[in-house]
């Protein structure tokens, strides 16, 4: 099943991962409208902290997410994942009357693919070993 949603072509496939009834979606192709979306989905610290939920429960509730936001409303809660839908970012399911939502990365590594290359991919993973080894060293100065 093809289709073009919001900028973005998509494919989905039902074929068995790790666990049954999980979808896999790929993009194919991502308008610069797309990227807006998913940049203006990440700008949130509500939004980004859903994602980190639904990706450390897959297939988790609606009802599993807003439990962990004692400061918003469901409602609110709701509109943010709606944003996060919208930037496909965000894949939900329909089961009966539950509503199983998954993590998708494709649009965010889409947008890393865009702007790096080889080579600064490269470089950047170095940095960022050397920011880690460079903390250790401090956490256990400080200990």
């Amino acid at each position: 099943q093809a289709g073009h949603i919001k900028g973005c072509v998509q494919k989905r496939s039902s074929r068995l991962l790790t666990r049954p009834n999980k979808h896999v979606t790929f993009l194919l192709h991502m308008e610069p409208e797309s990227m807006d979306a998913v940049f203006l989905a990440l700008g949130h610290q509500a939004r980004r902290k859903i994602l980190d939920l639904v990706q450390a429960m897959p297939g988790c509730s609606v009802g599993d997410v807003t439990k962990y936001f004692d400061d918003i409303s469901r409602i609110a809660v709701l509109r943010h994942m709606d944003v996060l839908e919208t930037a496909n970012l965000l894949i939900s399911r329909k089961v009966g009357r539950r509503r199983e939502l998954f993590f998708n990365a494709v649009p965010i590594q889409m947008i890393y693919d865009r702007w790096t290359t080889e080579y600064s991919r490269f470089w950047a993973s170095r940095a960022l070993d050397l920011k880690y080894m460079i903390e250790q060293k401090i956490q256990k100065a400080d200990s």
